[in-house]
């Protein structure tokens, strides 16, 4: 609550809305509260579970703003569904919304590190472009649903070569979108298949192939590693050193406790009180997240072990 006084101006909203997680008051511990001073003055009502979604979609229609609660996403399906709704989304200058929002044009984007005001007064026609997005890639998605399975479909390798990634990219025949994704490792031994029927498919096994030599270089003293992020990442990394994983890392109290792939999913606090290195495992976003998290909770930064390109 203190940052969202922070960026909002209290003479441009009528009213705030609070969905807490937790059912009963006092469970979710860490929900900063607004004093009772606040809440009268921002006319501030809260809400947690609803019977049906059907509820949930007319409060959030109730509003104009929709402000991301968590400083990142995997897949992003709230602030997604907030968009295709109408709404001005208000979030974290982090993945995986600033991948869809572009700053004052679908959405507002403000800087968690150095929060400033945000001017809302255009909040409902960047809400309009906001749905407007959405139907967009909701088009495009299904222009490419069949090109996705046939690309499935491909026949993939047939014969590999070893080579070094970064001494010979330049010499290698890749497709553009393989130089534009953004998880691709930094030192590691890349494979390169000389005989394939499909120049995508050839490209992520050789991401794939790529990962699996530069993790087993990691290993090799038989060293216990900790993955930060619950997600698919870590299960790509569990399934190709799952004997080196001491545990998952995330900042989601609703994963903590639970297991992935047969490691135990902890809090951020496991970090502090261990000194194994940590696999960053949320490809394409280190640069964001890693010193926010260093500086955050003063982590050595040499435990953090990039996989981004």
């Amino acid at each position: 609550w203190a940052l969202i006084k922070k960026i909002i101006h209290k003479e441009q909203i009528n009213s705030i809305h609070m969905h807490r997680i937790e059912t009963e008051m006092g469970k979710d511990t860490w929900f900063e509260k607004p004093s009772e001073q606040d809440i009268k003055d921002y006319n501030i009502t809260f809400s947690s579970w609803f019977e049906s979604k059907k509820e949930l979609l007319t409060k959030i229609n109730e509003c104009s703003v929709f402000i991301v609660p968590r400083l990142y996403e995997g897949i992003g399906i709230t602030f997604l569904e907030a968009m295709s709704l109408g709404k001005c989304v208000l979030s974290p200058d982090f993945p995986t919304m600033n991948e869809y929002i572009q700053h004052g044009y679908n959405g507002l984007l403000f800087d968690f590190n150095h929060p400033e005001k945000i001017d809302l007064s255009k909040a409902v026609s960047i809400g309009i472009q906001a749905k407007q997005t959405i139907q967009n890639l909701r088009k495009n998605w299904e222009i490419k649903e069949n090109e996705i399975l046939e690309f499935i479909d491909k026949d993939i390798i047939k014969t590999t070569s070893n080579i070094q990634f970064k001494k010979n990219l330049s010499a290698l025949s890749v497709t553009d979108t393989f130089q534009k994704l953004p998880f691709l490792l930094t030192d590691f031994q890349l494979y390169d298949n000389s005989d394939v029927t499909n120049s995508n498919s050839m490209n992520f096994s050789k991401y794939l192939n790529g990962l699996n030599n530069f993790l087993n270089s990691l290993v090799k003293d038989h060293s216990l590693l900790i993955i930060y992020g619950a997600g698919t990442g870590a299960e790509l990394i569990i399934s190709i050193i799952p004997e080196n994983i001491l545990c998952v890392i995330d900042v989601d109290p609703l994963k903590q406790g639970k297991k992935l792939s047969g490691k135990t999913i902890y809090g951020i606090d496991k970090l502090k009180k261990s000194n194994n290195k940590i696999l960053f495992s949320l490809f394409g976003r280190f640069d964001k997240i890693a010193p926010f998290l260093i500086q955050k909770y003063q982590l050595d930064s040499k435990r953090i072990i990039s996989l981004d390109l």
